[in-house]
């Protein structure tokens, strides 16, 4: 199983996350912020990283119109950079691949302050 690596791991709301990879992993520009409950996730947000060169963002799960994205490659391995939306509530996270050949995650927590 493909690992990344969240740096930092203890967020707040609105901090940049650099993830890191194991060399030669493929994988997308768009991420998946999950919230847990209990044992279960919920997908909350959609984060698109700088991998590409462009600029990390986010929508919320609400805005259902905006979650799409252009199939975009990226490989190697890293740091890709996304931002933590400035909406997210304190709590565990998880920060997934949304468009990658294997699905691999990152736990974050975030935190109030």
């Amino acid at each position: 199983m493909v690992r990344q690596v969240a740096d930092p791991t203890t967020v707040s709301a609105g901090d940049l996350v650099e993830l890191s990879f194991p060399q030669e992993t493929e994988r997308g520009v768009p991420w998946v912020l999950e919230e847990q409950d209990g044992d279960t996730w919920h997908q909350r947000y959609l984060l698109w990283s700088d991998g590409n060169g462009g600029t990390p963002d986010w929508v919320g799960h609400e805005d259902e119109e905006r979650w799409g994205w252009d199939d975009v490659g990226v490989s190697g391995p890293g740091p890709d950079t996304v931002l933590v939306p400035d909406t997210a509530a304190a709590g565990p996270y998880r920060l997934c691949t949304a468009n990658a050949r294997e699905n691999f995650c990152a736990e974050l927590e975030v935190v109030t302050g």
